[in-house]
């Protein structure tokens, strides 16, 4: 569903269809990172400045969904954690791998809170922080915590930005796409750097 379409779909449905819809895309952007939550709360934003809508139904729908969703990926992480031996034995021979996969949860034990707390800034792959969380065994209530901080932060951010574009939609979709352009840019780069690093180390060993 893209900017127009969502913003169709809400203004034709009635206002309690509409914080549902709100809050289920929110909940599946974290269990089908596909889905384009973002690209909802950008609509909300939108609707909240331009058609009336109620902000404070419009926000927590927002953030509960989002919680929700957050609340599986940290369960399906947990549920991993707990058949991780099975599993590694099974897809991974080698105490090499088992090694290295107990530095990486160790290390998101100790900065996991952070990672967290700015995962709603970071689309894509922000899911993948609250399955690692579920594998580290960071308590389930610091990650929501941390979580819900985010949510806050950055869905105040986006529904001050509604207000500010006001009724130039196209001046608001514009916005939206540098945005997540220079989002990807980053994790592009990143996940270069991180790859260049990687082979850097191989070739070290050897």
């Amino acid at each position: 569903m893209d900017l127009d379409g969502a913003i169709r779909f809400f203004i034709e449905q009635n206002q309690i269809v509409a914080l549902c819809v709100l809050a289920v895309v929110s909940a599946l952007e974290y269990v089908v990172p596909p889905v384009p939550g973002d690209v909802s709360t950008f609509a909300a934003a939108f609707l909240v400045s331009i058609y009336g809508w109620p902000l404070l139904p419009v926000f927590l729908a927002i953030i509960t969904g989002g919680l929700a969703g957050a609340s599986v990926n940290y369960w399906i992480g947990a549920l991993i954690n707990r058949n991780r031996g099975e599993w590694m034995l099974r897809f991974h021979k080698g105490e090499g791998v088992r090694r290295r996969i107990e530095a990486i949860l160790d290390k998101f034990n100790r900065y996991g809170a952070v990672l967290i707390a700015v995962n709603r800034f970071i689309p894509g792959i922000r899911a993948l922080f609250f399955v690692a969380a579920g594998m580290a065994g960071i308590p389930l209530p610091k990650v929501l915590f941390y979580s819900l901080v985010s949510a806050v932060v950055w869905n105040s951010l986006i529904f001050a930005l509604g207000y500010y574009v006001g009724t130039n939609i196209e001046l608001f979709k514009s916005i939206v796409s540098d945005y997540f352009t220079a989002i990807w840019i980053v994790i592009a780069a990143a996940a270069a750097l991180l790859f260049i690093r990687y082979l850097a180390r191989r070739r070290a060993a050897r």
